[in-house]
Parts: structure tokens; sequence; C-alpha cells
């Protein structure tokens, strides 16, 4: 055998019986949030928010660029009825506009998204995504979500699927 393969063969068996690296560890998970009062918990919080104190109604996650999302009970089960008054509520706010709405399905069955503008109490141009789900039979909810408007609107819609993906229906 040709010297130069033998020294080939052997440093290629020397690097198959090296220990391998232990895989990467997967990243924690962001913690669960429950809440027994709405009987909701929300499974994974997306990256950058922080859960206010408390445990009640409503669940509150804050960010540290101002954005607000919370979780309250929502004003009825007929969700279209809740997005006619979603609109009439948004046309009453000062500068108030409503941009639309869309109907989801998710893990809680239908689902339906609105957005709107509007000045918020600081006079600042404010958006607000609210999504009207129900949780079980006769548990209605709401998740809003606010920011400042300048913000990125895609990554906004995207971090309240995010909480919407991760809600989960207690018994």
């Amino acid at each position: 055998m040709h010297p130069r393969l033998l020294f080939i063969l052997l440093v290629l068996s020397l690097a198959a019986c090296r220990k391998a690296a232990p895989p990467p560890t997967a990243p924690s998970p962001a913690p669960a949030l429950k809440s027994l009062t709405l009987k909701i918990e929300v499974t994974a919080l997306p990256a950058g928010f922080t859960p206010a104190a408390g445990e009640a109604d409503p669940l509150r996650l804050t960010s540290v660029d101002a954005g607000v999302i919370t979780i309250a009970r929502g004003p009825g089960t007929d969700l279209p009825a809740a997005v006619r008054g979603e609109e009439k509520r948004v046309a009453g706010l000062p500068g108030g506009r409503f941009v639309g709405s869309i109907e989801l399905l998710c893990q809680l069955g239908r689902a339906y998204l609105t957005r709107a503008r509007y000045q918020g109490k600081d006079g600042e141009e404010t958006e607000e995504i609210r999504i009207f789900m129900v949780a079980a039979p006769g548990r209605p909810l709401v998740l809003s979500y606010t920011y400042p408007a300048a913000d990125s609107r895609r990554e906004r819609l995207d971090q309240a699927l995010a909480v919407l993906q991760n809600i989960q229906s207690l018994p």
C-alpha cells in the first residue's frame, strides 16, 4: 500500500474516532403566563416582552419599545358584531381611523383581527391591533396590541400573531 494513502486513512480514522461535539443547546423558552380568571395560558412570549405583575383580567405584556399587549374578556361570542362595535369605538376616538378587519382561523377556532389608528393619550399617533376570539364556549377574549404608529407594522403583526398562536384554553 502506498505510504501517503496509508497516512490519509490513518488521519481519517483518527478524525472519526474523536468525540463528537455536543449538539448546540436550544435557547430556553420564554416563561408561560397563566390567568385563572380568563382560564387561559400563554405558553410562550415573543422576544422582548415581559409580563406585568398579576394574573388577573386582563393579562398584560409590555415590550421595551413601548408596545403593550393585553388579553381581556371580549365583548361577546358574536365575533362579527364585536368587529362592528370596534369600528364604532375607533370612530369615536380622537383622529380615529378604522383600517379594516380580517377573519382568521387559529387553534381556538375563528378569530377576527382588526387594525386602527388614533391619537393616543399623549397626543402621539397610536396604532392598535385587536384580535377577537372565543377561547371556549361562552368565553370570549380580545387580544389588544397598542404601539407607536411609526413602528414596523409587519413586525408588530407578527408579534400579535405569535401571542395568539400560544394561547391555550384551560379547563
